[in-house]
C-alpha cells in the first residue's frame, strides 16, 4: 500500500458521502436499523457531506487517505465544536476491507499535526456508539479517554448508547504512537 494523505475540499463531498455509507454500511449492521442503513443511507450521507460542504474552510478540516489514486479513508474536524471539549472529531472512517492496515492511525496522526497548528491548546474528542467495540479498541489504542455515556437517538428510530472519548490536547494523539 503507497498510502499519502491529503487535504479535503469541498469537491470531495461525493468521495466522503461514499466512504461514509460503506463504512456505516459495515460497522454499524445490528446498532443502526438494517432497514434505514440499506433504503436511507445513501442519501442521507450525499445531503450530510452537502451541508458540511458549506463549513470549509472558515470552521473545518478535514483529510483524505488515498492508496494510490483510489479514496480508503478519512478524517473530519470541526475546532471548538464544544467549548469545554473543544475540537470534534467529526468523523473517522476507513474502508471495512482496508481497516486494520494502520490508516486509522495515520489518518489521526496527520489530524493531530493539523490541530497542532490550528488550536494547538484545545482538547479532542468524538462520539462513538457504545456498541461499536472495534473501534472503542482503536480509541482505546490511541489514548482516548472515554469520559461520558449518553443515549443518543438513531436514524431509523430508537435510541442507543454513545460514549465520548477525550484527549487533553492534540498532542496526547500523538503521545499516543511513543507509548
Amino acid at each position: 500500500m503507497s498510502l499519502r494523505i491529503r487535504d479535503l475540499g469541498p469537491d470531495d463531498t461525493p468521495v466522503l458521502a461514499r466512504l461514509h455509507t460503506l463504512s456505516w454500511s459495515s460497522a454499524y449492521r445490528g446498532i443502526i436499523p438494517d432497514a434505514w442503513l440499506d433504503e436511507e443511507l445513501a442519501a442521507d450521507r450525499v445531503a450530510f457531506w452537502q451541508t458540511r460542504a458549506e463549513v470549509w474552510p472558515d470552521r473545518a478540516f478535514g483529510l483524505l487517505a488515498l492508496d494510490g489514486e483510489q479514496p480508503v479513508g478519512f478524517v473530519f474536524a470541526l475546532p471548538g465544536a464544544d467549548p469545554t471539549w473543544g475540537t470534534l472529531i467529526d468523523n473517522l472512517h476507513v474502508l471495512p476491507a482496508c481497516k486494520r492496515q494502520g490508516i486509522g492511525r495515520r489518518l489521526l496522526d496527520h489530524f493531530a499535526d493539523r490541530a497542532l497548528v490550528v488550536v494547538p491548546n484545545e482538547p479532542v474528542y468524538l462520539w462513538v456508539y457504545e456498541e461499536n467495540r472495534a473501534a472503542r479498541r482503536f480509541y482505546d489504542a490511541m489514548g482516548g479517554l472515554p469520559v461520558e455515556r449518553i443515549l443518543a437517538p438513531l436514524y431509523g428510530g430508537g435510541e442507543a448508547p454513545i460514549v465520548r472519548y477525550s484527549w487533553s490536547s492534540p498532542q496526547r494523539l500523538q503521545l499516543s504512537k511513543a507509548e
